[in-house]
């Protein structure tokens, strides 16, 4: 992952799943059952959303949550 954070990363993996679903944001809240401002909420960054939910969402489009960590470097480190 670049510099973006965990719920940045997430927003724009899930605008990318919308897409490549063909699915309209309004139809993608539908099909994962909230209100489309919500769901825009989420992918502008507005709304954070637990990794349960995020699961839920991704599930409902027909997709999977995948974690990854990584190993931050000590700043000043030598």
């Amino acid at each position: 992952m670049s510099n973006l954070s965990a719920m940045q990363d997430f927003s724009q993996k899930l605008r990318d799943a919308i897409k490549e679903s063909g699915l309209t944001l309004r139809a993608a809240a539908a099909k994962i059952g909230m209100e489309h401002g919500n769901l825009s909420k989420i992918l502008s960054g507005k709304e954070g959303v637990t990794i349960e939910r995020a699961e839920q969402i991704a599930a409902k489009l027909g997709f999977r949550i995948c974690l990854e960590l990584e190993k931050i470097s000590k700043i000043g480190a030598a």
